[in-house]
């Protein structure tokens, strides 16, 4: 709609063992369209399974409030692979199926991420790929 969508997420994450890793995301956002803003929540939990040394495997569920100011609520369960493909460069893809009227029945992703920042977060991403070290950098959200 070109105006500005502006959310605060906070994460939370906890390894299980030494290979599991719980994660959970809250967030609360004011997106913008043609007829003003309304009020956006974000849910969602994760199991990631280090599969690897540098494969990841996860589950997760997520909700959305809204995605667009007459919308129902969007909700979906997803499964995928993240690979560290170098030490600062990540690919991921997965699948997802819908759980709301308002979600697709199904889909398909892939993603690539990849980390600037400076020489002490390099040497910590070269000791590996693990999900009970890994810390968020840089997130962005688009709708």
């Amino acid at each position: 709609t070109g105006a500005n969508d502006v959310t605060v997420t906070g994460l939370v994450g906890h390894a299980v063992g030494a290979r599991l890793h719980l994660e959970g995301n809250y967030g609360l956002g004011t997106i913008g369209d043609p007829d003003g803003r309304f009020a956006q929540h974000l849910l969602t939990g994760a199991v990631v399974h280090q599969t690897t040394s540098r494969v990841q495997t996860y589950i997760e569920a997520a909700w959305w409030s809204k995605q667009e100011r007459l919308g129902g609520a969007v909700g979906f369960i997803d499964y995928g692979v993240i690979a560290a493909l170098r030490p600062r460069l990540l690919i991921d893809g997965g699948a997802l199926i819908g759980v709301t009227a308002a979600a697709p029945r199904w889909g398909v992703f892939s993603g690539l991420s990849f980390v600037l920042g400076g020489r002490g977060l390099h040497q910590d991403l070269r000791r590996g790929a693990r999900a009970d070290r890994q810390r968020p950098v840089l997130s962005a959200q688009q709708h």
